[in-house]
């Protein structure tokens, strides 16, 4: 059986990070994903592109957003179950009163990842 081996390449890390954060020089270029999920759970991921890209949003906003009014805690659940946080913005989903809620990977994150966005935007 072969082995594979790990090398560091800072470089190309540096690149991809730049990419993913929109740092790049080359602002044109787009990261590709491939996730899936049922059909529920990529309406909830796309309307989490939509409207929580830049602010929050509420679990009712995201659920009106996809034609889904009633299903708050469905779309709660899609948003939970989001396979790449930090990229599709499920941190941005807030409970109607404001609060932070649940979050897959903990409320400190979730806060954490909120403080560090509006520092970056101050």
């Amino acid at each position: 059986m072969a082995r594979g081996r790990l090398a560091r390449d800072d470089l190309a890390a540096q690149k991809s990070a730049e990419t993913i954060w929109g740092l790049s020089p080359n602002r044109d270029r787009r990261l590709t994903l491939w996730v899936h999920g049922s059909n529920f759970q990529m309406q909830v991921w796309q309307a989490l592109l939509r409207c929580a890209a830049h602010s929050t949003v509420t679990y009712a906003e995201i659920a009106r957003e996809i034609g889904r009014p009633r299903r708050r805690g469905r779309s709660g659940t899609a948003v939970g179950s989001n396979p790449v946080a930090w990229l599709i913005p499920c941190h941005h989903v807030l409970r109607a009163n404001g609060a932070l809620g649940g979050y897959r990977w903990g409320v400190d994150r979730k806060r954490a990842m909120l403080a560090w966005e509006a520092s970056r935007a101050s």
